[in-house]
């Protein structure tokens, strides 16, 4: 008997779907954004870097998906965002292996670093490398007085302006890049960012902003427009502490995520203390 090429198109599919379950019997479900809130316990519970994404989830702007083992009642999920992958929930869970199958290999992604998770992924160690690191200090060591003093020393002929509406379109592309892509627009990042930069003039020439939205948390990205005239002058110190003046005064907490010695230098001149390495791995 002969089969027509539309039937066996359909037993082809159902054979794949068949074949899945078997190798794969911990189903994963993609979540609807109106539903993220449903598994942000997952994300609470996860350390500080779980909570910065936390808040950016939150926000349906942000080009992500979320993958979770249960959609009523998760234990463990996988959010994807433009720049990583974040496992977050209970690294025992039989689903953390369906979930990997999702990464591509050579996308970058982390997870929390406890000793349970570390340990449950030592198992995948032979498949995995990793792609950066990165030192996480979080803002409990920081002294107000000693970062208002910082955010005085700026030379003259400069000044220090938060960003607003009304300079906002003159930041040069390579200082501001980050905005839309973790925040969709200018717009948004007004709503839900914050951002101090230094001005020679009417021309801003660094900026130190937050990386994500954020609500009570956020991660500080700093970058400075690429012309040696404003090297070694202290202007990313000087940016970085206005930033971090206005957090402590309004109960923000500002994480810093150095990834290279010069970052981490600047930290612990901020007041930063005690970094934890932690790792963003990719499959090999």
């Amino acid at each position: 008997m002969r089969l027509s090429s539309k039937r066996v198109n359909i037993l082809f599919v159902y054979h794949k779907i068949f074949i899945r379950k078997i190798c794969n019997p911990f189903m994963v479900y993609e979540v609807k954004h109106s539903d993220y809130s449903k598994h942000s316990h997952l994300f609470k519970s996860s350390g500080p870097e779980g909570a910065l994404l936390e808040n950016a989830f939150s926000h349906d702007f942000i080009s992500q998906t979320l993958y979770v083992d249960d959609l009523n009642h998760s234990s463990i999920a996988l959010l994807k965002l433009p720049i990583v992958f974040l496992l977050v929930g209970n690294p025992e869970s039989p689903s953390l292996n369906s979930l990997l199958e999702i990464i591509p290999n050579k996308s970058g992604f982390t997870f929390p670093h406890t000793d349970n998770w570390l340990s449950q992924m030592k198992k995948y160690r032979p498949m995995l490398s990793v792609k950066w690191s990165s030192n996480y200090m979080s803002h409990q060591s920081l002294k107000i007085d000693h970062i208002q003093e910082l955010s005085k020393t700026i030379p003259k002929d400069y000044n220090v302006k938060r960003v607003t509406e009304n300079n906002i379109n003159e930041l040069p592309e390579e200082i501001c890049s980050h905005i839309p892509r973790n925040f969709g627009s200018f717009e948004n990042f007004l709503k839900y960012g914050i951002g101090f930069c230094i001005m020679e003039g009417d021309k801003p020439i660094n900026l130190a902003s937050s990386l994500l939205p954020y609500t009570n948390k956020l991660e500080v990205y700093i970058v400075t427009v690429k012309d040696e005239k404003y090297r070694k002058k202290g202007f990313a110190t000087i940016a970085c502490a206005k930033l971090l003046e206005f957090c402590l005064n309004e109960g923000i907490e500002p994480y810093w995520s150095a990834m290279n010695e010069a970052s981490l230098k600047l930290a612990t001149k901020l007041g930063y203390e005690n970094p934890t390495l932690f790792h963003v791995y990719e499959k090999k």
